[in-house]
């Protein structure tokens, strides 16, 4: 299920260090799947940085 992919990705996402934690994640609304590669398999992420100012940039503060 489509819940289930984003929640995986999440997860490695996390054990791989790229993210602190998926509670953080504000959206995932551009995820999609275009389609398989067979030549080269892959998954293409886009981690846009939480910008300071932000409601979500002072809560991640608080947190720390």
């Amino acid at each position: 299920d489509w819940v289930g992919v984003l929640q995986a990705t999440s997860d490695v996402l996390t054990k791989a260090k790229r993210i602190d934690d998926d509670k953080w994640i504000v959206h995932d609304d551009g995820a999609r799947i275009v389609g398989v590669d067979k030549a080269e398999p892959r998954a293409e992420i886009e981690i846009i940085p939480i910008e300071a100012g932000t409601p979500v940039h002072e809560l991640k503060r608080k947190d720390k």
